[in-house]
């Protein structure tokens, strides 16, 4: 498929048939919204799986591996560890906004003195890992190579 022709459409497109082909499911279940690991329950294979293929079909260099490292290294860094600071790391890393269910997700990996719970790091990253934020990714991706061809 030639990258010069794909919209932002037609990238999520070919990534939820990509989606839906690994893990037997219908393309139709599969939204923007939709949860990779919470909603359609893809595992570390999966991952690895569909990394390859989009990395294949779109001719990028993508890695859930690095999507993840971003998001977690983003909060890592963080000299204070506040709900608002955390918020503002994990928007800068994905390159979009959290909805306020997303908001409400991560407020709730608090205690009550504020601070950032353990095991919260892989739960807020699962529930951040969207299709919809792959798509753009994917979509970035394609869009900087062919800026890199004009220069």
């Amino acid at each position: 498929m030639s990258s010069t022709s794909l919209s932002k459409d037609n990238v999520y497109e070919r990534i939820c048939e990509v989606i839906a082909e690994v893990l037997v499911t219908e393309k139709e279940e599969i939204m923007l919204e939709s949860k990779l690991i919470n909603d359609l329950g893809a595992d570390s294979i999966d991952l690895l799986t569909f990394a390859s293929k989009f990395q294949k079909e779109f001719n990028v260099s993508f890695s859930f591996a690095k999507m993840i490292n971003d998001t977690t290294s983003a909060v890592s860094a963080l000299e204070t560890v506040n709900f608002a600071n955390v918020q503002s790391a994990l928007q800068d890393a994905l390159n979009t906004k959290l909805n306020e269910s997303e908001k409400t997700f991560i407020e709730s990996m608090f205690d009550e003195e504020g601070n950032i719970m353990n095991d919260s790091g892989q739960k807020i990253v699962a529930e951040l890992l969207t299709i919809g934020r792959i798509a753009e990714q994917i979509f970035n991706m394609i869009n900087d190579k062919m800026g890199e061809g004009n220069g």
